[in-house]
């Protein structure tokens, strides 16, 4: 198979994201076969650094990898204003896929174990409509411009975590629609980081919902008005916050005066509904995509509930509205040592970002891990920019 030319006469050239050796090694060789130029990667960040140093003319990642998603990738792409075709080649099967990889700047969603021929016509396919747009003056091919990562992180749409010295670590970048594990062992700050971050949220406008599951909503009502200047009926009248009480449940409360509130047996469907419910007055829907910030507080209590593959579907799931519901970053609070290594680890993987607490001379935090970008790994003390 012979690859057309492209403006400048040169092979086309196509960069290869897998985390997985084999069947990185085996698209490479097929690709190279079909007299293509590949680039292959095993991470987001080794793609993100090529695509820093070249142009492509073709992108093809999978979707989920460790320490940055096929998902994550392509949305740094396509907000630092890169219009390389994309093709998402994953195992992922379900509409859902691939709706959130089209939302996100997706040109072809192709299935694992996939079929030689239908894969590079595709590609073919791909590379001669990218032609067309170059040939019509469409600069489908940037150059990056040197800078903090070529422009593809420092554009980024950011909001404010209500902790400078965590802003200062992610140097102000804080894209909207970032799921974070916030792991810490009782008394170490991590819910009140929680609720600081939510309120943080409401004065700069975003909608906000608490979901609580191991704290009394009468005592996290408290804090939020007092943090909120004594504005949380107002934030709530105005349609930009709401509670979701699972607490009531887990306490054996009977008298339960939330409205989006679980009582009677508890099951994680109707879990998943109070929070679909809530946010639909928030705005957090696919069709209204009014983005904001979400709280669970906390994850530890499901664990116990309930059997882990059922914890880890609906956690996914629900990490997986950020994107469709208009960029909704999500806190999960977890206790640390609540869970085996091995559940920490599948939480971990489809995270964007883990966040770390702990109570030894002060309270402390530190960033164990981001997708977006590099970071520092050291402890620092906890601070708040307001009262």
């Amino acid at each position: 198979m012979t690859t057309p030319p492209n403006l400048s006469g040169q092979k086309k050239t196509i960069l290869v994201v897998d985390d997985d050796d084999d069947i990185r090694n085996l698209l490479t060789f097929q690709l190279k076969r079909a007299g293509y130029e590949v680039t292959c990667v095993s991470n987001g960040f080794s793609a993100l650094n090529a695509i820093k140093s070249q142009p492509f003319d073709l992108l093809i990642t999978d979707a989920m990898m460790p320490q940055m998603s096929g998902y994550d990738l392509v949305h740094v792409v396509r907000t630092a204003g890169i219009l390389t075709p994309v093709m998402m080649l994953t195992a992922l099967h379900t509409e859902q896929d691939a709706l959130m990889a089209f939302r996100n700047g997706v040109d072809h969603f192709e299935n694992k174990p996939y079929t030689v021929g239908p894969l590079l016509a595709n590609v073919s396919r791909l590379l001669s409509e990218n032609l067309e747009l170059q040939a019509a003056g469409v600069p489908a091919l940037p150059t990056p411009a040197p800078g903090l990562r070529a422009g593809l992180i420092g554009n980024l749409p950011s909001g404010n975590s209500g902790l400078p010295g965590l802003d200062r670590v992610l140097g102000g970048n804080w894209p909207p629609g970032s799921n974070i594990l916030v792991i810490g062992e009782f008394g170490s700050g991590k819910s009140t980081f929680g609720r600081r971050f939510l309120v943080e949220g409401l004065r700069n406008g975003e909608p906000g919902m608490m979901i609580t599951v191991d704290d009394n909503p009468v005592s996290i009502r408290n804090e939020l008005n007092s943090l909120s200047g004594g504005k949380l009926d107002q934030y709530e009248q105005s349609g930009k916050f709401r509670l979701v009480d699972t607490s009531s449940w887990s306490s054996g409360v009977t008298a339960v005066h939330e409205r989006f509130a679980i009582s009677g047996r508890l099951e994680l469907t109707g879990l998943a509904g109070a929070i679909i419910d809530a946010g639909s007055e928030l705005g957090q829907t696919t069709s209204t995509r009014s983005g904001g910030r979400r709280v669970l507080d906390s994850i530890t209590s499901l664990f116990v509930y309930f059997d882990l593959p059922s914890v880890q579907r609906f956690l996914l799931q629900l990490a997986r509205t950020a994107t469709s519901y208009g960029q909704v970053s999500t806190l999960f609070l977890l206790e640390r040592g609540a869970v085996d290594e091995r559940t920490l680890s599948n939480l971990k993987y489809f995270m964007d970002g883990i966040f770390e607490f702990r109570a030894e001379s002060r309270l402390e935090m530190r960033v164990a891990n981001l997708k977006w970008q590099e970071h520092s790994k050291d402890w620092f003390p906890l601070e708040y920019s307001f009262k």
